[in-house]
């Protein structure tokens, strides 16, 4: 993984390799433990053999190993999300989306259409911050941005 020698910011193109193989291997161990299931013997499960307190236990139990892969499935997509949105051109397409919105009319109110070129321009700076490759291209929109601001 590349990720490591990567300045905050720039895309590593093995992070949807990444991703796909951490959650392959998620995919792996639930197939395994359907397969199990599948091919058990479940009899402790039923009330008739294990008692009620028991088989209830039993499949609690059960119910919290799936949700516990479950769990770690939406955090691992959460991490590798929060590394997208990070990307400096995710930064670059937000502001810009943001000021596409306000250019087009969509707050009509002032006070609303400045806090969108701030938050664009807060992205923007972030960009511009790094001294990344893209830092041109972000302070172009940036200057953009704070000519639309209105007064």
């Amino acid at each position: 993984m590349a990720e490591a020698k990567l300045k905050e910011g720039e895309f590593d193109e093995w992070l949807l390799g990444d991703m796909y193989d951490e959650l392959k291997g998620h995919s792996f161990a639930l197939e395994a433990l359907a397969e199990l299931i599948t091919s058990a013997s479940l009899e402790e499960f039923s009330e008739e053999t294990s008692g009620k307190h028991k088989s209830a236990n039993l499949r609690w139990g059960l119910s919290q190993i799936f949700g516990l892969y479950f769990e770690r499935q939406q955090k691992t997509l959460e991490s590798y999300l929060n590394k997208f949105n990070n990307l400096d051109l995710s930064l670059i397409n937000r502001g810009k989306n943001l000021l596409e919105l306000v250019s087009c009319g969509s707050y009509n109110n002032d006070e609303r259409a400045n806090e969108m070129l701030n938050e664009a321009i807060g992205y923007l700076d972030v960009v511009i911050g790094r001294e990344s490759e893209y830092k041109d291209v972000a302070e172009g929109v940036k200057g953009e941005c704070l000519g639309r601001l209105r007064a």
